[in-house]
This record gives structure tokens, sequence and C-alpha cells, in this order.
């Protein structure tokens, strides 16, 4: 692998010099893929939810006084910027979680080829799970 110099130039590194170039470690590579993974369901889940709930029932407990359901009232009015908020997050959790899959596989598999087919498998990954459990809660 080439790493390019601050003096222009580039050097060949070996697999092991190159993955502490890249200044995060095995397991916090997992543990923040982890967390990414954990806030996609997340995220997904507050989305599911605030789209299932009745606009009815959140009007009568609005007029019941529920200051709850007057932030999720203000929510379903604002669906835009909602939808526009969930959208960011989701992707900002998929591109963090394809990332460190990545990184992972650069270390079990090496080289360009490592990060390409752990990004690759973590994107797919992700959306597939989403897709096949959201169905079922």
């Amino acid at each position: 692998m080439y790493i390019h110099l601050p003096s222009g130039g580039a050097r060949l590194v070996s697999q092991g010099e190159a993955i502490e170039i890249s200044g995060i470690s095995q397991e916090l590579a997992v543990v923040i893929l982890v967390v990414s993974v954990l806030a996609y369901a997340l995220v997904n889940s507050i989305e599911i939810a605030i789209v299932a709930l009745s606009r009815i029932r959140v009007r009568h407990l609005v007029e019941q006084g529920s200051a709850a359901a007057r932030a999720i009232q203000r929510l379903q009015s604002n669906q835009e910027k909602f939808f526009a908020f969930i959208v960011l997050l989701q992707n900002l959790s998929v591109v963090t979680a394809s990332a460190m899959g990545g990184i992972i596989a650069v270390d079990a598999v090496g080289g360009v080829g490592g990060f390409i087919l752990g990004t690759v498998v973590m994107a797919f990954g992700i959306a597939l799970w989403a897709a096949s459990s959201w169905g079922r809660w």
C-alpha cells in the first residue's frame, strides 16, 4: 500500500504499518460499529413509532393537556423536516458502520480489497437486516 508523504512523495508500507496509520484500533472499530448499528435501529424505531401513531389519538391527548402528545403533534405537522432529519441520521449510521466494517475487514483480509469488501458487506447487510427485521416488530 502506498502512503503519501507530506514532502510530496509516496512510499510503500506493509499492511501492519498502514493499519497503524488509520489511527483506530480494532477494538474501537468494533465498538463504533456496534453503536452505529444500534443507532440505526433506534432511529428506524423512532420513525416507525411516529408514523404509526394515530393523528386522532394524538389530537385527543393534546386536548387533554399532554405535553408529550403536543411534541408528537409538532413532529407530525412538520413531516418534511422530521423525515429529512431521520434520513440524515440513518445515512450517518450506515456510513459510519460501513467505514468501521471496512477497517475491520482491512485487518482480516488486508489491503484495499478488504476495505471495499467490508464497506460493501456492511452497507448491504444493514440495509437487508433493516428491511427484513422491521416488518416483524
